[in-house]
Order: structure tokens, then C-alpha cells, then sequence
């Protein structure tokens, strides 16, 4: 099953991709609802999240599921969010990063830049995600959710390319970015991605 979630809007310049974790809860429905409510509030922060616990709740009646299910409820759905904002100008974008999926950032074949990972050997560590239980959203709150935001300047780059990924094909990227870069910017189909 594909706990993994994708959106777009052009005409608004954002993109966001979300990847839940599998052995959590009903992770693809959390997952879901990161990237719908990053469309409508692109400021992510504590009552951002605590808006999306309380919606994410919302959609289940606790008291009627099974012992298991109660239980598995209530250690929590698990899920990252990597959303990128374009503006009008494309000059400048803001790229949040939580979790382990990535954003990357191209010149032509070359890498600039990559949000939150810059390095294969990250995917290997434990990843921060968002939680649909609040206590654990603690590591995130406050400043340091601040800080899986970042900025990045489209100026002075000739063939500028973002790209958006979960963490299988971050870390096949990062391993490797001179080879395989120009592979998956030559990629015009998602058949082809069989690497």
C-alpha cells in the first residue's frame, strides 16, 4: 500500500509532497491531509498542527473500532512534509522541510541545493515526521520548527530544476547526484522510473 501523498497547484506556485509512515495508523489519510492543509495555510507552525491533529481525530470514532485498532490509533499516525512556494517573481522560494523526504534544487545536471537532507547518510537516522498524537510533536514545535524551513535563490541559475521526493528516491539521488541527476531529469513518464 502507498502511504504517499502528492499535490499541486501551479497557478499558486506550490507543490508538497508527504509520505507516511507505514507501520503507523491509517498513515496515507494523515499524510493526505498534511498536503491539503499546507495548500490552505502555507504557515506551518504549532496551531497549524494542532488544526491538523484535531482534523485528523475528527475522522474517526474511537469507541466503535476493534481493541487493535483503538491501539494502534493511539500510538499515532506518522508522516513528513516537504512543501515548496513559489512566488510570482521566482526569484526567491521557501522550501519546508520535515521528515525525510526531500526537495532538491538543480543547475542543469548539478545539484545547488537539497532541503532537509544533503547527504545519502541522513535517510540512515531516525526522521523527525509529524504525529497525530500531540505529545509527540514536541521536538518540532517552537523554534526548531523554524528551522526546517529554508530559502532558495533561483538567480543566476540557467537551467533551474526542483525536484520533490520520499525517501527511497532522495537517497538514491544523494548517493550518487553526479550520475544520477541527469537520469532522472531525462525521466518524462513515471513508467520510466525503474531505477
Amino acid at each position: 500500500m502507498n502511504e504517499d501523498a502528492f499535490g499541486e497547484r501551479t497557478s499558486h506556485g506550490v507543490y508538497a509532497v508527504s509520505d507516511g509512515a507505514s507501520e503507523s495508523f491509517d498513515s496515507r489519510r494523515w499524510s493526505k491531509l498534511l498536503v491539503q492543509l499546507f495548500f490552505r495555510n502555507l504557515h506551518v507552525d504549532e496551531r497549524w498542527l494542532r488544526h491538523a491533529v484535531t482534523v485528523y481525530a475528527g475522522k474517526f470514532d474511537r469507541g466503535t473500532m476493534s481493541w487493535s485498532a483503538q491501539a494502534a490509533f493511539d500510538r499515532g499516525s506518522f508522516a513528513t512534509l516537504t512543501g515548496i512556494v513559489i512566488p510570482p517573481t521566482r526569484s526567491q522560494l521557501q522550501v519546508l522541510g520535515v521528515g525525510d523526504s526531500v526537495a532538491v534544487l538543480a543547475d542543469g545536471n548539478q545539484i545547488v541545493s537539497s532541503h532537509p537532507y544533503q547527504r545519502a547518510e541522513r535517510f540512515a537516522a531516525r526522521p523527525l515526521l509529524f504525529s497525530t498524537v500531540w505529545e509527540q510533536n514536541r521536538t518540532l514545535l517552537g523554534p526548531v520548527l523554524v528551522s526546517f524551513v529554508t530559502r532558495w535563490s533561483l538567480r543566476h541559475l540557467r537551467e533551474a530544476s526542483i525536484l520533490l521526493m520520499t525517501d527511497a528516491l532522495g537517497a538514491w539521488l544523494l548517493c550518487d547526484a553526479r550520475a544520477r541527476l541527469p537520469k532522472l531529469l531525462d525521466l518524462n513518464t513515471s513508467r520510466q522510473l525503474k531505477l
